[in-house]
């Protein structure tokens, strides 16, 4: 009997041990997992918690539609806050009208979906956008109707839509030439009718053009194109419909040889199709996102193969065939502000804004602080590629990201090359703007490891 009660007391000691051990485990690795704001408060020579990135999710963001037919690329919203968006098919071949998939290039978002925009004969072809009569195929060089509407832009009620004329063909992914069919199209929101169509002859856009981005003068009464296709700046003539080009082939306007986007831990290569072969090199294009001052005074730029925000004088944009010796005195490098698809400026603040693919933020770069212009607001997991950036006036900033880096074109090292890697829905976010206090920087906020969302509203000496 002794031996017996020996040996239970044994195995109960042996067993409170592990008990011991499991529990000390699990206290470890609690402590692993909490987040460190920058400084840990562990005793010296005891400290097991270890600073982390405090990206999550922003309680700032608001979604305001989901998209599950098609993927958007840019958002404009009226003064009576009706919401239009475009699905360009220059890098999606999903949004490629055949004639026979009603798929369309411009919407507006209602509570009962996405309807064609300003109707849907003009976003249907009756033979699709791609001519397959003639060998190679070719892009239908149409005036009438809608091929690859890639930037909207609003202005007292008139949407401006510009049409770049070429899509993907979706059976080689191979991007067409235009032939014509680079167009603005303007569309008169109160009646729902197209008022105007201005046609960029093909010494101008040119069939290996590819304009991504337009932003309208009005003190000037021009309309300015990025070319990011053949880089270079189309400058429009509004009232008699004369355009032109200037900085063709400049550095500023032109994409970085070598440069890469690291996207949610994926490298960002460019895979171009010609013919039976494929290359896989680094993103192509250039200029790729416009945004013009409140004073129109100054047109920021940036480009898709690039990370730095760029402005120049829009006086010396005026006079056709103007030299880039005689523009380039007034071109400003504001630095890099990361990678990004779209770019808005604010016409109270003059803050202009712009996705952070890299940082999956929205950032801003504010040309009123002494130093620290830019910087980044909203920072959430859930972001990759801001695509269309829209400053209404409504007190809201609106982003669409329809998840760029899992388009076919994208390669991210690893898997089979053109496969399509994003996942419905996309989303159109919103979030709203702070006071100008609090875009200057603040050496009055509390030090911190890490971006972290900030208070309230707090003035400080800086920005005073």
């Amino acid at each position: 009997m002794p031996k017996l009660v020996s040996s239970r007391r044994c195995l109960h000691s042996q067993v409170i041990e592990k008990m011991a051990r499991w529990i000390e485990l699990l206290a470890v690795s609690l402590l692993l997992a909490v987040s460190v704001r920058g400084t840990c408060d562990c005793p010296a020579g005891d400290c097991t918690c270890i600073a982390e990135d405090p990206l999550g999710y922003d309680a700032r963001f608001e979604i305001c539609h989901l998209f599950t037919r098609q993927a958007p690329h840019r958002v404009a919203i009226s003064s009576t806050g009706r919401k239009f968006v475009c699905f360009p098919c220059s890098f999606d071949a999903q949004n490629t009208n055949d004639g026979c998939n009603g798929k369309i290039q411009v919407a507006e978002v209602t509570p009962n979906g996405e309807l064609p925009y300003p109707n849907y004969c003009i976003n249907n072809p009756p033979r699709g956008v791609i001519n397959r009569a003639c060998c190679p195929a070719a892009a239908f060089p149409y005036a009438d109707f809608f091929i690859s509407v890639e930037s909207l832009k609003i202005l007292n009620d008139y949407l401006w839509c510009m049409d770049s004329g070429r899509p993907l063909d979706c059976t080689t992914q191979v991007l067409l030439e235009a032939t014509g069919g680079t167009k603005v199209v303007v569309i008169n929101t109160c009646s729902n009718s197209v008022v105007r169509i201005y046609e960029l002859p093909l010494t101008v856009a040119l069939p290996t053009s590819l304009c991504k981005d337009i932003a309208i003068d009005t003190c000037n009464k021009k309309a300015y194109i990025a070319d990011a296709g053949c880089p270079a700046l189309i400058v429009l003539d509004i009232v008699d419909g004369t355009s032109y080009r200037l900085l063709a082939g400049d550095p500023s306007v032109s994409p970085v040889c070598g440069n890469i986007a690291y996207v949610w831990g994926q490298a960002q290569y460019w895979l171009t199709k010609c013919g039976d072969c494929t290359t896989v090199g680094f993103i192509p294009y250039g200029i790729y996102a416009l945004a013009l001052s409140p004073d129109c005074g100054r047109l920021y730029f940036i480009d898709m193969g690039d990370r730095k925000l760029y402005s120049v004088c829009t006086s010396s944009l005026q006079t056709p065939g103007a030299a880039n010796s005689d523009i380039l005195p007034t071109l400003i490098n504001h630095g890099e502000v990361g990678k990004t698809l779209g770019l808005a400026a604010d016409c109270q603040t003059g803050v202009v804004w712009f996705g952070n693919a890299e940082a999956n933020a929205v950032g801003y770069f504010n040309p009123c602080c002494p130093f620290s212009k830019t910087n980044i607001l909203i920072r959430d997991k859930r972001v990759a590629w801001s695509e269309g950036v829209c400053i209404p006036g409504d007190g809201y900033c609106y982003i669409i990201d329809s998840h760029f880096n899992g388009i076919p074109s994208i390669y991210p090292g690893t898997g089979p090359l053109f496969s399509e890697r994003r996942k419905c829905p996309f989303v159109l976010w919103r979030f709203k703007l702070p006071c100008a206090a609090d875009l200057c920087p603040n050496p009055c906020a509390p030090a911190t490891l890490g971006y972290y969302p900030p208070g309230g509203c707090t003035a400080c000496s800086v920005c005073s």
